[in-house]
């Protein structure tokens, strides 16, 4: 069964939140095609602090970060979703729709026509979740899948 996401908390990222954040990075390496990831809190600060994203959203459960999407500016009036993690835990909970549509609703506001992302050809599980989100398949190159 499922967790309840009723109570999750989606908030703009806050440094208060780089060592959970650190954690569910970590947690999440199997969900991410043998990717390692082996983040600590300091790392987390910095490559926030450096980022140049337009947003960057958490999804809060009791303290804990479950769930982060991050949105740049790929052209002048494109925006373009960086990464989108949910702990696997929280996978099938809707929970990425959840960050994924903050995202949308980002894109609208700051008026950019149009939001994009890539990912690769065997994202078996976000690849549906974004055909439910709106975006469409643009095939661009062998290795990675473009959706708009």
């Amino acid at each position: 069964m499922p967790k309840d996401i009723s109570n999750i908390i989606i908030c703009d990222y806050e440094p208060q939140y780089a060592k959970s954040l650190a954690e569910m990075w970590n947690k999440s390496t199997e969900a991410w095609n043998g990717n390692l990831f082996n983040y600590s809190e300091a790392q987390i600060l910095d490559k926030e602090l450096n980022s140049t994203a337009l947003a960057t959203y958490l999804a809060i459960d009791n303290d804990t970060v479950v769930g982060y999407i991050n949105l740049f500016r790929d052209e002048a009036d494109i925006a373009n979703v960086g990464m989108l993690n949910v702990l696997p835990s929280y996978h099938g909970t809707g929970l990425g729709k959840v960050l994924l549509k903050r995202c949308v609703l980002k894109t609208a506001e700051l008026k950019m026509p149009y939001i994009t992302l890539y990912t690769w050809a065997g994202n078996t599980k976000a690849v549906p979740l974004y055909t439910k989100c709106g975006f469409f398949w643009q095939k661009l190159e062998a290795s990675a899948t473009y959706l708009v």
